[in-house]
Order: C-alpha cells, then structure tokens, then sequence
C-alpha cells in the first residue's frame, strides 16, 4: 500500500469513528435522514447489491432544489424522482428496475428542472420514464436495456436528454438470429426512445441496438401529426433491426445526426433507416448509411434537408410520399450506392433538389402495386409531382438516370444544369406518359423540354433511339408500410 492509499485508509478510520461517536448524540430522525450515507459506505465499493430502502426515504423526504448521491452499488429497486430533485449517481451505481415498471420514475417540475445524472440503469420494461408538465434533464446516464423500452417520454413538458447512452440486446453478431423474428417488448430490448408529446431535445448520445426502433417520436395514425416538438443534435441512432427513426412529431429538427447500419434480419419486411408519417422535418447534415432497405421515406407533411447524404441502401435511398413538400439541397448532399430508385415522388406537393448527387443505383426487381415483379434502377423518378432541379447530377443508374412525368407542370426553368452519365444500355432522361393501371411510363413528346439537361456516355445514343415504355414506380411509398406502423408503440 503507497502513502496515499495508507494516509486515505487512515483518513476513512477516522470519518467512521467520529460518525459513530457523532451518531449515538442526534435523533432518530436524523439517523433516518442519513441512512443512505450509511448503505453508501457499507456497499464495497460496488460489490453486491445495496438495500434500496434508505434511498427511496431520501427521495421521498427531497424538496425541489435537493441531491439525492447514490452509493456505489447495485440497487434491485424501482425509485420515482419527485419534482425539482436531482438524482446523482457515482460511477459505479447502478439501478437494476424490475419486470413490471420503470427502473427510475422522473417528475418534472415547472420551477426547477428535475434531473438524473451520472445513473448506470438496467432496464428490464422501461429504463426511466419521464411524466409531469416542466422541466426534466438526463445527463451521461447509461440505460442498458434488456428487455422492454429504454426512455419512455410521456412528459408534456420539456425534457433534455445529454450524453445519454442507450443500448439494448441487437449486435451485428446475432443480427440474423431468429429469436428477433417474433420478439415482443417481454423478451427482449424492442425500442430506445418512445416519446409522445411536448418538447424532447437529446444531443451527443447514442440510441443503439434496438430489435424494433431506436428513436419512435408522435403517436396514433393518419396525416395529423402529434403534438411534439423534437431537437436532435450530434446523436448516432441505430445499429439494430426494424426501424432507425419513425416520427410524427409536429416538428422535427436533426443537426449532425448519423442514422446507420439498420438491418432487415429474418424478417419477411424490409427496414428502413427513416420512416416520417407526418408533421415537417428539418436536416443539416443528416447521415444514412448502410441501411439494409429504405434509406430515408416520408409520407405525409413536409421536409427541408441541408447537405444530406444517404449511402448505401438496399432498396430506394430517398421516398417522397404524397401531398409531402421536400426540398434537398447542398453542399454535399447524394444519395449514393442504393437499389431500385435513388429518389422517388409519387403525387408529392412539390420536390426542390439543389446542387445534389445521384451516382450508382443497381437495378433489382421489386413488386410495388398489383403488376408484380418490376425491375429497376433508376436515379430520379418524379411521378405527379411539381419540381425544380438545379445543379443535379446524375450517374451510375443501371436503367435510368432521370424519369419525368409527362402530365407535370414545368418549364425550361425548372430544369438547370442538370448533368446525366449512362454507361452500357443505360438511358440518360425520359419524359413519359404515366399510365397508372399498368404502372408503366410511354415515351412522350413535347419539343424543348430537356433545354436544361446535359447528356454524357451511353445517355446520348441511348435516349435518342429509345421509343417504348418502361416500367414506372406510381405507388405514394413503400407496400410495407403497414408493417413499419405495426413496431412504433410497444407492446407488453
């Protein structure tokens, strides 16, 4: 033992032995009021499990204002933080929660905000859950979730989530297990974060491993979105099965989010890195990336992305729904090696891209209505849909770089410096005529409408001897939409 481990010791001796001298003077309910103080030094520094009681009488007896310091051990408790009290934990206390509720109850006050910080948490239903109508901080805590939920937000309030880590079961290992082919929130870790109403802000966590959903914003059905508004900020989400993020928040704001390898697994549908049902979305360098189905579909409200970039998709990278008003714009933004479509509209209010990559869309066969099997790889299809495209560039679709709807609306204008590369029997731009029944597209002609279009490569001969149809995605999103609705909402 060095000097300073022999002067701590001795300094430990002392503190006891004064305390105990200290303690035998002052009242019972003093000594109720420091029991906890007492689990803390009688714990071994982490070793075994503490008895909760003392804890949970402090929490009781807190006022807003007040820190309750969990000692260094492993309490087998469920703890409700009342209204205005911080939660502290050490670095190596940890909250095992039980089978049939949250591990931590977090109150938020409307005077003072009432937080949890620095808690190792191990959640086995629901990690915390967040009620009450004010104020509520979570601050580096660490939910590791074995089964159920991660953070459930049912607060109406404001409630700040920073530096959180949130995992649950899923690894790039056991992706392809079938025991996540009927997983139910009782055996095993389904969602990260479930929020329903008022203000959510989370920034510099991570939301991984999750077997159904990382990040589920908004509840209920249908284009109205629900009332919350949500901030997220330097925040990786993913790294598990079903769904990434699926919102219907009235507002959504993603600054510097990375949402990544999200996997299909043994699961008859596809997943999807980003599914919005409603209310409007706001991006600035928005990251998709190895997302085993869709990259990133909306189908209902509205949507503004800055610089985003969607890479490596295993079918359409970008799916704008109807009645859904999309702008993309740079710097920077692409979407880049995805399958069957790079972008696609269907019906939408209006589709904007501005200075905006397309390259590499492999062609597959996919069935999207009643025809059957289609194959394409395309990397712009705009079906029904108003649209400008500026400084877009095309290259690498396998079947099409550019599909217009011929029954559109638009000018020379809405067509500016937009670049098309084909290689091999590649087409370059087609503008056709949409029959919807037959879910195909047939050449049409209409004198001056490619002005803004620069073809290069194959896209030259190619377009100029094309004069069939060809087969044309007319479907507002994805035929397994029903399937992504189905995992939002948990259930025990």
């Amino acid at each position: 033992m060095d000097e300073n481990a022999r002067q701590n010791a001795t300094m430990m001796r002392w503190r006891l032995g004064s305390f105990s001298m200290w303690a035998r003077s002052i009242s019972v309910s003093v000594l109720f009021v420091s029991a906890a103080g007492l689990a803390a030094a009688s714990c071994g520094g982490g070793e075994g499990t503490c008895d909760a009681a003392a804890v949970t009488a402090e929490l009781e007896a807190a006022m807003p204002g007040d820190v309750v310091t969990l000692p260094s051990c492993r309490f087998e408790a469920a703890l409700s933080v009342p209204r205005g009290v911080t939660l502290r934990g050490t670095s190596e206390s940890v909250v095992v929660g039980p089978s049939d509720g949250p591990a931590i109850t977090l109150t938020s006050d409307a005077s003072t905000a009432s937080v949890i910080e620095g808690v190792h948490i191990e959640g086995h239903h629901t990690g915390v859950r967040v009620v009450g109508d004010g104020e509520a901080e979570l601050r580096t805590v660490v939910i590791e979730v074995v089964t159920g939920v991660g953070l459930d937000v049912a607060s109406t309030g404001t409630t700040h989530v920073e530096g959180a880590t949130i995992t649950g079961g899923v690894t790039e290992e056991t992706r392809d297990d079938s025991r996540w082919l009927r997983v139910t929130s009782s055996d095993a870790a389904t969602h990260g974060v479930i929020a329903t109403a008022g203000d959510l802000r989370i920034a510099s966590s991570t939301i991984t491993g999750f077997a159904w959903l990382g990040l589920a914003l908004g509840s209920g059905t249908g284009s109205t979105p629900s009332d919350l508004d949500v901030t997220v900020r330097d925040t990786t989400i993913g790294r598990g099965l079903g769904v990434g993020l699926t919102s219907r928040a009235e507002s959504l704001v993603l600054d510097h989010v990375t949402i990544e390898d999200v996997w299909t697994g043994v699961r008859g549908w596809p997943s999807y890195c980003g599914f919005i049902e409603a209310g409007r979305v706001d991006s600035d360098a928005l990251t998709l990336t190895g997302c085993d189905g869709y990259g990133l579909v909306q189908i209902a409200g509205e949507a503004a992305h800055d610089a985003l970039a969607i890479d490596g998709t295993g079918d359409v990278g970008l799916w704008i729904g109807a009645s859904v008003a999309a702008t993309v714009r740079g710097p920077n933004a692409h979407v880049r090696d995805t399958a069957f479509s790079a972008i696609t509209a269907v019906d939408a209010t209006s589709v904007t891209l501005e200075d905006v990559d397309i390259a590499t869309v492999r062609a597959v066969r996919r069935t999207v209505l009643v025809r059957g099997a289609i194959e394409i790889g395309d990397g712009l299809e705009l079906v029904g849909s108003p649209f400008t495209l500026r400084n877009v560039s095309i290259a690498g679709a396998e079947r099409l770089g550019l599909l217009l709807d011929a029954s559109a609306s638009f000018s020379a204008d809405d067509l500016t410096g937009v670049t098309i590369t084909s290689e091999g029997a590649g087409l370059g731009a087609i503008l056709g005529t949409i029959d919807r029944s037959a879910e195909d597209a047939t050449l049409a002609s209409r004198p001056g409408w490619d002005v803004g279009i620069t073809r290069s490569g194959a896209a030259i001969t190619n377009d100029a001897a094309f004069s069939g149809t060809l087969p044309a995605i007319v479907a507002p999103g994805p035929p397994s939409t029903g399937d992504v609705l189905g995992v939002i909402a948990p259930m025990y």
